[in-house]
């Protein structure tokens, strides 16, 4: 495992790197349940699940990730790491042994469709990130600014089902 969960300074706890991680490597194939957005809906309605607690892999699939390794990664607006094709967490830059890996949350955040009961087109939240960029607001993939999606996709952190919903 290349990481711990620890004391986070953005949130409670965070996934803490325990040895450096060079950029381009595999952190984690994240995992969990697989949810539909209906499903999903009604987990979030009856309060078995955050609003917040997961993340979004294909067009209609969503991820609750496990508590025991995938549930702590933290949001930033500078993150050091990103999804690549479905749900490979890898970094996108140098993260040093007892830094936190953090993610966009917009990035695993798609268009919802119109009829979907779930609508994560809606779905925003309160950044705590502190870095200088903080956008304050947090919502889907819509909402990033131009040039930090031209960012991401230049990285190649942007899930698959999102590149074919934007036509990247």
């Amino acid at each position: 495992m290349k990481f711990a969960v620890k004391h986070s300074s953005i949130h409670g706890r965070g996934a803490i790197a325990v040895k450096t991680i060079k950029k381009g490597e595999l952190i984690i194939k994240l995992n969990g349940k697989k949810y539909s957005a209906l499903d999903l809906d009604k987990l979030i309605k009856t309060g078995k699940i955050g609003k917040d607690d997961d993340f979004q892999i294909d067009h209609n699939i969503f991820l609750v990730p496990r508590k025991k390794d995938s549930f702590f990664f933290n949001h930033s607006c500078n993150p050091n790491a990103g999804v690549r094709g479905r749900s490979d967490l890898v970094a996108i830059r140098d993260i040093s042994s007892g830094g936190e890996i953090t993610i966009d949350y917009a990035t695993v955040s798609g268009i919802s469709p119109a009829n979907a009961l779930y609508s994560n087109k809606n779905w925003q939240m309160v950044c705590k990130c502190g870095e200088k960029n903080c956008r304050g607001i947090i919502g889907n993939v819509q909402t990033l600014p131009q040039e930090t999606l031209i960012k991401y996709e230049r990285l190649d952190v942007i899930p698959d089902f999102i590149k074919e919903q934007l036509n990247l």
